[in-house]
């Protein structure tokens, strides 16, 4: 038996006695010693080393007795001169010895195994594999809690990103309703004039800008009042907000992520109004309305203008000037409606530059019977004197006395047009048109008729075309009642 087997058999079986499974005091080195000596005995008994446990295969080399067990480099060296069979057959050898170990350690094992024993065995298995799963258990626990705490570490720092705070807000003031908009972006009402409501006026810009596409660029850098931004709606600007860093309870997470928490902290809305101005000229007497409000004297310049036609008839009568309104301070694009001296509307509006001019023109009106035959009498009476078919007498009663057309009759009655004798045949085509009320005590009147004179020299009649307009006004200048006297004439052919 080598050094290495002795050693085996020794360690296999240590204190205890293989033959009667007692135990033993004898020390390691003297049990080692025993062995020697057994083995010598039995070498010398010509008796295998391994009779007690097993008989030796009749293939395995017998080992010489006596010889010395080689040394690792010498069995090196052996196997090198035998060549490859001699090291397989070492191998082999060596797997035998070490299955011959696992069948005593079995054997062994066999003899002390006891119901004590197996039961300890089971309840050392048991709990060891409860403490291997408690661990298990546990590190799955601590491992979900550290994932979780890295996913809630991962959102609050993306959260606490400027950007990301930038989008939340964008996404809320584009999705945000007009009355929502008043709340987050707040502005003040026009300057209006009593022409416009300032609050309509605020409303329809909150509308507008609830339609836009609102945009952000940041006007400056932080500062101790956070992050400004210009809000753009569809490019143009239209406000600004802020936002602004809070306080959290925990900075900095993971050792590496700063956490910060960015918040809405309040804007302004900033409409454009521009101010606009609206001209108009319109005569006396037309009525304006300017988004349903009826312009009056506080709206009215200091100039006036008459026309011409009126210079004389306004010194017995007022008669309607062009007046000019000045309207300042608009915001948006005004509505005009305008009513001539009848209360008819009229299809006009202001140009571009926001002036409107009206001619100087009121509405005729249709006469009845009695003033239609009223302006026939007057106007042939006029041409009748213009004839000298009436005299001087006949005609200065229906003028206003000492009126520039009264002084001008009296004073140029020599130089009337026809002199010479003649017949009047009469008149034709007789037309009044024109009839226009200015005031109660005032009109005027167009009459167009055809006269036809036969002069005795030649004998053949002679027609002409009267065309004359005449200007009446009640009045008594003398205290006999009031009537109807011609103010002023003039010829419209």
């Amino acid at each position: 038996m080598n050094e290495q087997e002795l050693l085996d058999s020794v360690l296999l079986s240590g204190t205890e006695d293989p033959q009667t499974g007692e135990r033993s005091d004898k020390s390691v080195d003297e049990l080692i010693a025993e062995a020697e000596l057994a083995a010598g005995g039995e070498a010398s008994a010509d008796a295998p080393a391994d009779a007690p446990f097993s008989q030796p295969e009749a293939s395995l080399p017998e080992e010489p007795k006596g010889r010395p067990t080689p040394s690792p480099e010498e069995e090196r060296a052996f196997a090198a001169e035998q060549g490859p069979s001699a090291f397989q057959s070492g191998r082999k050898k060596t797997g035998k010895k070490a299955r011959r170990k696992r069948e005593r350690w079995k054997d062994y094992l066999a003899r002390v195994d006891t119901p004590v024993l197996r039961a300890f065995r089971r309840i050392s298995t048991a709990l060891f594999i409860l403490l291997y799963a408690a661990l298990i258990v546990a590190l799955v626990m601590i491992g979900t809690r550290f994932l979780s705490y890295c996913r809630e570490s991962f959102q609050l720092y993306e959260a606490g990103q400027i950007g990301y705070a930038l989008d939340a807000t964008m996404e809320r003031l584009n999705a945000a309703t007009p009355a929502e908009l008043k709340t987050l972006l707040p502005a003040e009402e026009p300057a209006a004039t009593e022409f416009e409501d300032a609050s309509a006026i605020l409303d329809e810009r909150y509308e507008a800008l609830s339609q836009a596409v609102l945009t952000a660029v940041e006007k400056r850098g932080m500062t101790s009042d956070g992050h400004t931004y210009l809000l753009l709606a569809d490019g143009q600007q239209a406000g600004s907000f802020i936002l602004r860093s809070e306080p959290v309870e925990e900075k900095l997470r993971l050792g590496l992520l700063r956490i910060e928490r960015w918040k809405y902290d309040g804007g302004s809305a900033d409409f454009s109004y521009p101010s606009r101005s609206l001209l108009i000229d319109a005569p006396e007497g037309f009525r304006i309305e300017v988004n349903g409000v009826t312009l009056d004297g506080r709206w009215r310049t200091d100039e006036e203008e008459l026309d011409r036609v009126f210079r004389y008839v306004d010194e017995y009568a007022h008669m309607p000037r062009m007046l000019h309104y000045r309207i300042d301070g608009l915001i948006c694009e005004p509505g005009v409606r305008v009513y001539d001296n009848l209360g008819n509307p009229l299809d006009v509006q202001p140009d571009g530059a926001g002036r409107l001019s009206l001619p100087y023109a009121w509405k005729p009106v249709v006469p009845t019977a009695e003033q239609e035959e009223q302006a026939v009498q007057i106007a042939q009476l006029w041409s009748n004197y213009t004839l000298r078919d009436a005299e001087l007498g006949e005609i200065l009663p229906v003028l206003i006395p000492d009126s520039n057309l009264y002084q001008y009759v009296r004073d140029s009655n020599h130089e009337r047009r026809y002199i010479d004798r003649h017949t009047l045949l009469g008149y034709e085509n007789i037309s009044v048109s024109e009839y226009t009320v200015y005031t109660e005590d005032c009109v005027s009147f167009r009459v167009t008729m055809d006269r036809t004179v036969v002069v005795d020299a030649r004998g053949t009649p002679v027609t002409d075309r009267v065309d004359n307009v005449f200007f009446l006004v009640r009045m008594d200048p003398d205290g006999a009642g009031p009537r109807w006297l011609i103010a002023d004439m003039h010829a419209a052919g």
